[in-house]
């Protein structure tokens, strides 16, 4: 599996700005797009962090200049927007060869991406493009390389954990230990796991200590 990994920032960007105004953090996931007619329309989830009420604002501003959007919850928003159908950027971003380990992450002015696809081609295209932009004023590439798998980022969150952990996490979600309210108990998990109170929350706390980072 090849996969890139760069930092980018571009003069036309219409999320850095004010996500750097806002001192925000800012989850970009594409998702597919279409062409029709002269547009390229684009599904996408925009997940925001920061304070409430200047996520409030930047939500705004997206729902806006949106063609379609449905909030999800306060902070994230399932987004369609449409562009040129002619504009390369988001031709070659779209690339259904491409997909994405990881949202791509909008922070103080700079776009920081983690993509993957079975050919090096796509990825070295957009990597070009974006170095060569006439917008770009920043552009690092990070790696190009083939990599396993496992390195990807949900792969590695849960290798992380152990066979212990795995099962116990498991075990918990299934019995409804993270519903509210609680379908069971520490106590409960422990006595069906054959353990300890104590070791059963050592053992969850540690795997959420591993796997709730990557999320």
């Amino acid at each position: 599996m090849w996969t890139l990994k760069y930092e980018y920032a571009h003069g036309d960007c219409k999320y850095s700005p004010l996500v750097k105004k806002y001192h925000l953090t800012f989850l970009w996931y594409p998702l597919n797009a279409y062409i029709k007619g002269k547009y390229r329309y684009m599904s996408s989830l925009h997940i925001l962090q920061g304070k409430n009420h200047s996520i409030q604002r930047y939500m705004k501003y997206l729902e806006r200049i949106a063609f379609k959007s449905e909030r999800i919850t306060q902070n994230t928003l399932f987004y369609l927007t449409r562009a040129s159908a002619l504009n390369p950027y988001y031709e070659y971003l779209y690339n259904p060869k491409i997909f994405y380990t990881s949202p791509i992450i909008h922070r103080e002015g700079m776009e920081y991406g983690s993509l993957a696809s079975w050919d090096r081609k796509p990825l070295g295209d957009l990597a070009l493009f974006m170095k060569n932009n006439p917008s770009t004023s920043h552009f690092k590439l990070i790696s190009l390389k083939e990599e396993r798998m496992d390195e990807l980022f949900l792969m590695k969150a849960i290798q992380k954990t152990t066979p212990k952990q795995r099962e116990l996490f498991q075990l918990a979600i299934q019995k409804g230990y993270y519903h509210y309210p609680r379908n069971i108990d520490l106590n409960g998990l422990a006595k069906q796991s054959s353990i300890k109170k104590s070791a059963a929350h050592e053992i969850l706390r540690r795997a959420e200590a591993n796997i709730l980072p990557q999320l």
